[in-house]
């Protein structure tokens, strides 16, 4: 059984990195909409949406490598809250074709998940510490 939840937790892990990488990256290769989106429609400063791309890059990284993956998932936790509350929530949960916060709280229960539980198989983590062995030392 452990051994399910060991790769249940590494495929969350990957997903949800490529998930903040992909949007980090999107983020950057339009910086001028982002800002734009971020103050015209969510209201907040410009410089946020920089601070946005860079945590959801490094935490997609992180979560890739299986480095930090307790704090890149709390990093998303935050990315999610912040998104639901500041963009999202007034759209409603499923948006009515403009996007809701459902998908949202989706990305937000895997990154609870992984905050708590830790992925250590196959991460570079593991390996850095010379754990060879694919069992979750988290419990």
């Amino acid at each position: 059984m452990k051994n399910r939840l060991e790769w249940m937790l590494f495929i969350g892990r990957i997903i949800l990195g490529a998930i903040l990488l992909a949007n980090g990256i999107q983020k950057w290769s339009n910086m001028q909409a982002t800002e734009k989106i971020f103050v015209d429609f969510a209201g907040l400063p410009a410089f946020m949406a920089y601070v946005t791309a860079v945590m959801e890059t490094v935490a997609g990284i992180g979560l890739l490598l299986g480095i930090f993956v307790e704090g890149s998932a709390m990093i998303a936790t935050i990315l999610m809250i912040g998104a639901i509350l500041f963009v999202r929530y007034q759209m409603g949960f499923l948006g009515t074709g403009k996007g809701g916060y459902s998908y949202n709280l989706a990305i937000l229960g895997l990154s609870l998940i992984l905050a708590v539980a830790g992925s250590k198989f196959l991460s570079l983590e593991n390996l850095i510490k010379g754990n060879k062995g694919s069992v979750n030392t988290t419990g």
